[in-house]
């Protein structure tokens, strides 16, 4: 049946399904043509150790453990061979942790370029009340700052990093906390910038021979109606965030079709595998070095570039070598979350 969403006040179809699905299959076709030059991927299995972001943030920038307390930051293998690098960030912080709680013992690395200064400004980010909810990146207030989106920076310093350079290689990060707050409603505005930015970049070419990661450090985890009635679904979504690449077919690695062919099966296939931050963190050493005969991938995480074997995806998989692990939910049809308090 020709099933259709109405808007009733204006007496107009918003959608047809019918049609929506036709071009949906023709979509899905047209992805699998390796003639076309560009390819995204939906990781749905993509799933985070808690709900916290530093759990997160350690495996896919450090490849570590947030409890092994060492490792060093990613941007600076890219630095080594010869990437410019830049972040722009919306939170007054180091890296992605709140400032009360940033490792002390980490090896951070400077970044060549770096936005974060300007959102230490009280009038948008208070140290006294960080967990405001009327400013900063907890508020259930727009993010409006000095005229403009607070978003709407982000994406302005990315734009203009990226044609300062354009010769060279480049690995810039943008960091967002739009969805950081308990109404679900500031996220919304951040929709159409964020069309605007990658359609931007598509059209000027500064798509080609570029990889871009889309991913949340974690699912939705802010306080608000669900948890108020101790839904099991919320527990669920803390910790399924979104994961999505797009990649350039015809740049990527410089490689032969035949080579990519196998690529994309694979990236295929594992947009069905489950997935953890440590996935991405060998993924982007896999983009940098393009090959797999290196000493710094960890042995939690696969390429996305390669077969993921999901035999093997258990809890114990995730186990430290050395400490009892609490950082697992990946056991059979359920996701959990479980923290394990040390010496207690």
């Amino acid at each position: 049946r020709d099933i259709q969403i109405t808007d009733n006040i204006n007496n107009k179809s918003i959608i047809n399904f019918t049609n929506y699905l036709n071009q949906r299959k023709k979509n899905l076709r047209k992805a699998n043509n390796l003639n076309d030059k560009y390819y995204a991927y939906q990781f749905l299995k993509y799933h985070t150790f808690t709900s916290a972001t530093k759990f997160n943030a350690m495996p896919m920038f450090f490849g570590q453990s947030v409890y092994s307390l060492s490792g060093t930051n990613i941007i600076k293998y890219f630095k080594q061979l010869g990437y410019i690098t830049a972040q722009s960030i919306d939170m007054c912080s180091k890296e992605v942790w709140e400032p009360e709680y940033e490792p002390p013992k980490l090896n951070f690395d400077f970044w060549d370029h770096e936005n974060v200064a300007m959102f230490c400004d009280p009038s948008y980010m208070d140290r006294k009340s960080l967990y405001s909810i009327y400013k900063g990146v907890y508020s259930l207030l727009r993010r409006c700052f000095y005229g403009k989106e607070v978003h709407d920076y982000i994406f302005e310093y990315g734009t203009k990093f990226w044609e300062a350079y354009p010769d060279n290689k480049k690995f810039l990060r943008l960091g967002f906390n739009d969805g950081h707050e308990s109404s679900f409603e500031v996220l919304k505005y951040l929709d159409e910038p964020l069309f605007y930015f990658l359609d931007t970049f598509y059209k000027k070419g500064y798509l080609k021979n570029t990889a871009v990661i889309i991913v949340s450090d974690h699912g939705n985890h802010m306080p608000g109606i669900y948890n108020l009635f101790f839904s099991e679904q919320y527990e669920t979504e803390r910790v399924l965030g979104n994961l999505y690449i797009i990649i350039n077919s015809e740049n990527l690695f410089n490689l032969k079709k035949d080579v990519f062919k196998g690529y994309n099966e694979n990236l295929m296939e594992n947009q069905q595998s489950i997935v953890t931050p440590y996935d991405i963190y060998n993924t982007l050493i896999h983009i940098m070095y393009g090959d797999l005969q290196n000493n710094l991938y960890t042995k939690r995480g696969t390429s996305f570039f390669m077969k993921i074997d999901n035999s093997v995806r258990n809890c114990q998989f995730f186990d430290e070598d050395d400490e009892e692990s609490g950082l697992c939910k990946c056991i059979p049809n359920q996701m959990y979350e479980k923290f394990i308090y040390y010496n207690k």
